[in-house]
């Protein structure tokens, strides 16, 4: 049930308890984040996961079609060529294909750039998180001089 009382009403309760619940605010837009950014991360993994699954069914299942296919040239080559010929041919464009591949795939991989993001958003997210305690102990502080009489500074 929502507190109905007005928030400018702080004298009605004391310093600790609008300490304690600043704290447990606190701790609670903390947890939040951490939970959000689980839920995320699993999120990424779940579908990276998926993919590889998918991507290795796939592969199995294409290299069982190259030993086919490969085996037809082969078999088409024997004609003009010795036998041995033909898969030696064969096994050149195999080497051919596979060095272009790997190539290929190379200047694809990234440089590390979803960690660098990561990290940035991690880094921004903590800022925010200081920045509100920090306006937050502004604001109590503020508030708790305006209502006890004092302007804030240690007279002791």
């Amino acid at each position: 049930m929502p507190d109905d009382r007005p928030l400018t009403t702080s004298a009605a309760r004391s310093a600790p308890m609008v300490a304690r619940e600043l704290g447990d605010d606190v701790k609670l837009l903390i947890s939040q984040e951490i939970a959000l950014a689980k839920l995320e991360v699993m999120g990424a993994v779940k579908r990276v996961g998926v993919a590889i699954a998918l991507f290795s069914l796939a592969g199995m299942l294409g290299l069982y079609m190259l030993g086919f296919l490969l085996g037809a040239v082969a078999r088409a080559l024997e004609g003009p060529l010795p036998d041995w010929g033909a898969w030696l041919a064969t096994a050149g464009i195999i080497v051919i294909v596979m060095g272009i591949l790997g190539l290929v795939g190379k200047s694809l991989l990234p440089d590390g750039v979803h960690t660098e993001a990561t990290t940035q958003e991690a880094m921004a997210t903590m800022a925010v998180v200081r920045e509100r305690a920090q306006e937050a102990a502004r604001a109590f502080a503020g508030g708790t001089a305006a209502t006890t009489g004092h302007d804030g500074a240690d007279h002791g």
